[in-house]
């Protein structure tokens, strides 16, 4: 590797390296389809072809529930104004609202204290639980997990209060 006058990279033509230490193996895939080493990608591209596999590489590793895995039922953890609103009259689902659904977790997780439930979801005022079942999975999305590690759902249909098949406060 070389810089010649007018400023830009060049490779010795008779090294399959590139004139670089390494070897080969160290390749990764280049401009045109080519293989080359990562310090001549730092060099000449500025490491964008190693940035771009190692980008690659971390997106891969993501794996997002299927519809199969969401659960029959999901728990949402909720404030005492919402927790009337929800036990009189059901969820009407409005697709024009920003939040875009009614978030809720797994039911497998017993509601402790009220301040355990508020540090997994990052809640400051959830006093209740309301498990929901869920009747239609299409229409229910994995969002992401909470700030405790638990699965968020989004839950993007309307249900009336039969489909709230238990509730309570958390102690």
């Amino acid at each position: 590797m070389y810089y010649d006058p007018s400023g830009y990279a060049k490779k010795n033509e008779n090294t399959s390296t590139c004139g670089l230490s390494g070897t080969i193996n160290d390749g990764i895939p280049g401009p045109n389809g080519t293989i080359i080493n990562k310090e001549y990608d730092r060099l000449a591209y500025n490491g964008y072809y190693s940035h771009k596999n190692d980008n690659r590489k971390k997106y891969e590793k993501v794996k997002y529930p299927s519809v199969n895995s969401i659960p029959n039922v999901v728990r949402r953890y909720c404030t005492p104004d919402e927790y009337s609103e929800l036990r009189k009259y059901g969820f009407k689902f409005d697709p024009n609202d920003s939040r875009s659904g009614l978030s809720a977790t797994i039911a497998t997780k017993t509601p402790w204290n009220s301040d355990k439930v508020n540090q997994m979801l990052g809640k400051k005022s959830a006093k209740y639980y309301v498990d929901i079942k869920i009747k239609n999975k299409k229409k229910v999305g994995y969002k992401a997990p909470t700030k405790g590690g638990a699965p968020d759902y989004k839950i993007r249909y309307s249900f009336d209060k039969d489909a709230i098949i238990d509730f309570g406060r958390i102690k």
